[in-house]
């Protein structure tokens, strides 16, 4: 089955993270935390650029012109938002005391697998419509394990995007162990711990280097180790989840969502310039986390967002199942529609359909399975006293917090 450009959810980063009753919380008052709707818009725009990232095949081998190039090729710094973002979400929505792990794992799955196996399905469907065939390394796809295996023929077989899944469900499983540490640890520990899983991430691919032919055809051992590898890109998510701590005792971003989001622009663009191996996380990391933390800050402090405009909320609600069927799609109406080259106004109008399509579709998946099958198995795990638990106040931040 076919391979995406370079593929990415994620997780609660994908698929929103708030779950019905869950609150955040070190210490404890009776105020609930905020909801945080820039960042279900920022996943918006992450599925936004992995679109863009797999589209590029359409345009030949040079990848088009240069201004499709600029807008396209760094679309794989999507992946380290959307684990960025999977560990603060499910770190700011942490109860005090937890739900076993039995029941976090339990509603993961619920979240997560409904969809996953839909596409599947359909990702097998578009191989037989496009006479692709079918090997046990596709149907492997289906178990959420190809990313612990070093060959770009198992991690991206099946529905290829579905290798970032088989990495979150790593993340999903260490959460517990890795959440109360994190908890007990004083801010300057947790600054400590951000400090040192941004500096490995960058510093991996640093020293690994993936040659040019390993990044351009997903191959090779160092190019699984940096992009694919589970424990790696766990440094992102881990990050993620103690810059989420730091914040919800009241710390107050000293960089607004504006600038903020002007530095994360710039970064992708330059991610766009430098050898791919250091865009995957060396160049975004930094900045994507303080565009998630000033993200946050706007959405506490009740600031204007153009991320939680309710078109991006929607958007970013629906980005899982954008997620899981935009590249199957793609592949068709490149099969059918644009097969190795056609004129320039064709093929940006294929696409377009292919990108509105990918909406309508995964409208239709998160309506019809995602959200109703995610309520029904969640309430299938639910105890009759799973109560309202106490939690920290982040409507009134301290003056004296900065990040």
């Amino acid at each position: 089955m076919g391979q995406p450009a370079c593929p990415h959810d994620l997780g609660d980063a994908m698929t929103g993270g708030r779950q019905p009753g869950e609150r955040s919380g070190r210490t404890s008052t009776t105020a609930g935390s905020p909801r945080l709707d820039s960042l279900t818009g920022l996943r918006a725009i992450a599925a936004l650029v992995v679109f863009g990232r797999h589209i590029i095949p359409a345009f030949g081998a040079d990848g088009g012109p240069w201004f499709v190039q600029m807008l396209t090729r760094p679309g794989t710094v999507g992946v380290t938002l959307f684990f960025a973002l999977s560990g603060f979400v499910l770190a700011w929505n942490h109860r005090v005391p937890a739900a076993a792990k039995s029941v976090f794992w339990q509603r993961r799955a619920a979240r997560i697998v409904p969809a996953y196996l839909v596409a599947f399905v359909f990702a097998i469907a578009v191989s037989v419509l496009t006479a692709r065939a079918l090997t046990w390394m596709d149907l492997f796809n289906v178990t959420l394990m190809q990313s612990w295996v070093p060959d770009a023929d198992w991690f991206f077989a099946g529905n290829g995007v579905g290798w970032s899944l088989s990495t979150e469900v790593f993340f999903y499983l260490v959460f517990p162990y890795v959440i109360g540490p994190l908890h007990r640890l004083s801010r300057r520990l947790t600054w400590l711990v951000l400090g040192c899983c941004v500096g490995f991430a960058v510093a991996i691919p640093l020293i690994l280097r993936p040659s040019a032919y390993e990044t351009e055809h997903h191959v090779g051992f160092a190019y699984w180790l940096v992009y694919i590898f589970p424990p790696t890109r766990l440094l992102e998510f881990v990050a993620g989840a103690a810059l989420a701590l730091l914040l919800r005792p009241g710390t107050r971003v000293f960089v607004k969502l504006g600038p903020a989001a002007l530095i994360a622009a710039a970064a992708y663009t330059a991610a766009g310039l430098v050898p791919e191996w250091a865009c995957f996380v060396a160049v975004p990391l930094v900045p994507f986390l303080l565009l998630i933390a000033a993200a946050a800050d706007a959405d506490v402090r009740g600031a204007g967002s153009l991320l939680r405009r309710r078109p991006m909320v929607l958007a970013g609600t629906w980005s899982y199942a954008f997620y899981l069927l935009h590249y199957q799609i793609y592949w068709l109406a490149d099969t059918y529609l644009i097969y190795g080259g056609q004129p320039m106004a064709k093929i940006l109008i294929v696409l377009g359909v292919c990108f509105l399509v990918s909406g309508v579709a995964a409208w239709l998946l998160y309506t019809m399975v995602e959200h109703p099958a995610e309520a029904r198995l969640r309430a299938l795990g639910r105890k009759p006293k799973d109560g309202i638990v106490a939690v920290p106040s982040a409507r009134a931040p301290r003056e004296d917090s900065r990040i």
